[in-house]
């Protein structure tokens, strides 16, 4: 169970109603009396609200069950035991359940995509239209985004900040799954609502390539091409201490946050090729070095398809690539000649190089 932390009556009592989370027929009941902050609904009577245009008991019961976590939250006293609990709170049948196929809630693999379903094929299984699907998304964003809603959310904000700081600013999906407290999440997949979360306003949280990190966007941007220029510079070729120490230099972080963010961040980029070692190439120019390598432990030719495995073998997952990848590159090298269909070898002076 986590609690939000108290919001003083004040504060709460200044919230627009537009933007403090209550239904859309409230809302839209209040603004046509004139009502515009909390305090102004909380002031009337019971009587004088069921007076109003289109509000009836059960929009009269939604505007009590609210105002009930209000006075909790600023008692210091909302909290919820579940995350899941906590978007039920907020949203509606339809709502949750869009979110859920949308972000994959239920997926027993860590690594969520964002898109688990197609609008289409959510609106299938619901015998809505996409466009229907769509507005629902919307709707159920807008409700988390709410004033009440942004407030009881900040205690899970923390908790998973907190992993993050405790891990060099940012983890795989694959850690995170493995090390947050299940029961917190109702035993749904934590990277997926994680992913739910980056996409609010004000998050600290950024996704990127099967990874959450508390780095912007901006400086997450900014790291690939600082590698691929020092590469450059470099001959295509370098170790990730090395870069590690040109990104410190500008300004990226701490050499322990940088490690982890440049390992990852070149292992998703098309342009860079890692190696499980350490080292790191350009795709381009850079990757006729790693080839050498790779085909100095040969005798003579070998096809191209065994070469491909070779190299993938001595990469990091994430980095590993195609066969046609590597046939292109070994077309493409000065030092690499076919000796027969499909089957290359070093030409004697790359060998002895």
């Amino acid at each position: 169970m986590l609690t939000a932390p108290a919001v003083p009556e004040e504060e709460i009592s200044g919230w627009p109603i537009e933007e403090s989370g209550l239904p859309a027929r409230v809302v839209h009941s209040t603004r046509i009396a004139g009502l515009s902050a909390l305090g102004d609904l909380r002031a009337w009577q019971d009587s004088d609200l069921l007076n109003l245009h289109a509000l009836g008991k059960k929009s009269l019961g939604q505007i009590h069950e609210y105002f009930g976590m209000c006075d909790r939250l600023a008692e210091g006293r909302l909290a919820f035991t579940h995350f899941i609990d906590l978007l039920h709170a907020f949203l509606d049948d339809d709502e949750f359940t869009v979110l859920s196929f949308r972000y994959g809630f239920d997926l027993a693999a860590p690594l969520p995509s964002g898109s688990s379903m197609t609008l289409q094929a959510i609106g299938n299984r619901m015998h809505r239209t996409r466009e229907r699907i769509r507005q629902i998304e919307e709707t159920a964003m807008r409700r988390l985004e709410s004033r009440l809603c942004r407030c009881s959310l900040v205690p899970w904000h923390d908790y998973f900040t907190g992993m993050l700081e405790t891990a060099d600013g940012c983890m795989a999906c694959g850690d995170l799954f493995e090390h947050t407290r299940r029961s917190l999440f109702d035993y749904s997949n934590p990277c997926a609502l994680l992913l739910l979360l980056c996409g609010l306003s004000g998050s600290r949280i950024t996704y990127r390539n099967g990874f959450f990190s508390l780095w912007s966007a901006e400086d997450l941007d900014r790291v690939p091409p600082e590698i691929l220029a020092w590469l450059r510079q470099h001959d295509g070729r370098g170790r990730l201490a090395e870069i590690c120490e040109h990104l410190e230099k500008a300004g990226l972080g701490s050499r322990a946050s940088i490690r982890k963010h440049a390992q990852l961040m070149a292992e998703h980029c098309a342009d860079i090729v890692v190696a499980a070692d350490g080292r790191i190439y350009s795709a381009d120019g850079g990757i006729s070095h790693f080839l050498a390598d790779v085909l100095k432990k040969f005798k003579g030719p070998v096809n191209y398809r065994v070469i491909a495995r070779e190299a993938n073998e001595l990469l990091r997952p994430a980095s590993r690539r195609g066969t046609g990848f590597w046939l292109k590159a070994l077309r493409s090298h000065p030092g690499i000649r076919m000796r027969e269909s499909g089957r290359y070898e070093l030409s004697r002076r790359a060998s002895g190089s």
